[in-house]
């Protein structure tokens, strides 16, 4: 452990105690073996799935009826600023134009601030429907229809992981991880231009038949 210790001090990574009372918790340790090679990456929790891991966020935005994504970002945290919300959208809203103008939007609470609401409507003329921030799940005011919209978001996100590895890219840094998620979000949208082209309309993001 001592020579642990002065081969780390060496590198000049700085050396922090934290105390582990739960086998969870030792997850975002031993995650991935590049940690010590990828310093941007920051150590990050999930209270949905209650797990704790290293790496980045992200922000992702899809076309719930057709099940594809239509704009994916990735940023330096898992939590999400206002600010970064803010200037995804912003983003978003510069690259399609005046294609996105008078839609609906179904997103996580933490989109329900009044500012990225002004936003929405600003920059995407959209119909917000988000619970408030930080509101209790059971003082929820979405119906069960809307909650189901927003939930598609989970199914793209699997499937691109599944599919593609979109959440465990194979390359190091801001830029090639970046990259990495773009080349992910392309695949599936050839995927599904593939599928519709050969007449699969009812499976648009199956693999299977282009393995055959």
């Amino acid at each position: 452990m001592t020579e642990v210790v002065r081969v780390l001090r060496h590198l000049g990574v700085t050396l922090k105690s934290t105390k582990y009372q739960r086998i969870e918790d030792l997850r975002c340790v031993f995650h991935t073996p590049h940690r010590l090679k990828d310093p941007i990456i920051t150590s990050n929790y999930c209270a949905a799935k209650d797990q704790h891991f290293m790496g980045r966020g992200g922000l992702l935005a899809i076309v719930p009826s057709l099940g594809i994504p239509l704009f994916l970002q990735v940023t330096a945290k898992y939590k999400q600023s206002e600010e970064s919300i803010r200037s995804f959208l912003k983003s978003m809203s510069q690259q399609y134009g005046g294609l996105l103008r008078e839609i609906e939007v179904y997103a996580d609470s933490e989109f329900g601030t009044e500012g990225i609401k002004d936003a929405l409507k600003r920059l995407l003329t959209a119909t917000p429907y988000i619970d408030v921030f930080a509101r209790s799940v059971t003082r929820s005011t979405l119906t069960i229809e809307q909650k189901n919209i927003r939930k598609t978001v989970e199914r793209v996100i699997a499937r691109l992981e599944t599919n593609f590895p979109l959440e465990h890219p194979s390359v190091l840094g801001d830029d090639s991880v970046a990259i990495h998620t773009q080349l992910c979000f392309l695949c599936d949208l050839l995927l599904v231009s593939h599928n519709l082209l050969t007449g699969n309309h009812s499976h648009p993001h199956s693999l299977s038949y282009i393995r055959g």
